[in-house]
């Protein structure tokens, strides 16, 4: 009696990839690893390549094709986006096949990535510009500082409604420099003044900087008198006219004694008045009587 014997042979197909792993060593912030692995099959049936992931959204990879005859080899491109990153990085790639015996394949990219130097932005974090009128204008200089390695760019200004920057924008301020601006401050109203301008800057994660600009504003003054307070130290008093018209003094008085008659201050003009020191009293007040302009409608 003869035995019949049957013999199936079952093909398969095999994975390989080299390398497993990508050491890019240290990279700059913000360039673009590219890296080729090679796909191997080793097997004797066709390889199906039938999902890749990454364990990323910065990190891809492509493949002209998803399939490997036997013996043959496919090249896979990942990148990977160092963007925003900085430090010691592991990009993980997942690659599925009809491989029985090793379905899924595991690769990494793993990289250094060195921060670019970066600016930085130093100001006062409030400006007090003090005693202040409705309209007046008012310029107070303010300071720039960038102790930051990298150029500082500040492309524009997001002003308040009684301030705002005045310089050529964009205004770059290389590293270790300082540049000086102009804050213009202009209230339309009395009261406190508490308000803030915002720098736009190209500094990662901070691209506002913000600074706060206070101080008091009193109503519109049509003459001011500097100083204030007379006491003695000093033998001049002056009148600075702030309108755009003449302004015209009847007269000035200490007590009851008269220093000055009929004078004419010009528009934008300053007077200074001569105070014998020895009619000043210890404690009181000096009278000044105007005769303002106007026009009859």
């Amino acid at each position: 009696m003869m035995g019949i014997f049957l013999i199936f042979f079952i093909f398969f197909p095999r994975i390989d990839v080299f390398p497993r792993v990508h050491d890019v060593g240290k990279i700059y912030e913000g360039e673009l690893i590219r890296e080729v692995f090679k796909i191997v099959n080793t097997g004797d049936d066709t390889l199906k390549i039938e999902k890749v992931g990454t364990t990323c959204y910065c990190t891809a990879a492509l493949l002209d094709r998803d399939y490997v005859i036997k013996g043959d080899t496919l090249k896979m491109l990942v990148t990977v986006d160092t963007k925003n990153r900085e430090g010691e990085i592991e990009e993980q790639i997942f690659v599925k096949t009809n491989d029985p015996y090793e379905p899924v394949v595991r690769l990494k990219v793993i990289a250094t990535v060195i921060p670019k130097p970066k600016p930085e932005i130093e100001t006062p974090e409030v400006v007090n510009a003090g005693f202040l009128y409705v309209g007046e204008t008012v310029n107070i200089p303010l300071t720039i500082k960038n102790p930051g390695l990298a150029d500082l760019i500040i492309p524009r200004v997001v002003s308040s409604l009684s301030c705002d920057v005045i310089a050529d924008f964009p205004l770059v301020v290389p590293p270790g420099k300082k540049k000086i601006v102009t804050l213009q401050i202009k209230p339309f109203k009395p009261g406190v003044l508490n308000e803030e301008i915002r720098l736009v800057t190209n500094i990662r994660y901070y691209p506002y900087h913000r600074i706060k600009v206070t101080g008091t504003v009193r109503k519109s003054s049509s003459v001011v008198f500097l100083p204030f307070v007379f006491d003695k130290i000093n033998d001049t008093l002056y009148l600075i006219n702030q309108t755009q018209n003449p302004l015209y003094i009847e007269n000035l008085s200490i007590t009851d004694d008269i220093v000055i008659n009929s004078s004419k201050i010009a528009p934008k003009g300053t007077l200074k008045v001569f105070i014998p020191i020895e009619k000043l009293p210890k404690k009181g007040e000096i009278k000044l009587n105007l005769r303002l302009p106007y026009e009859k409608e």
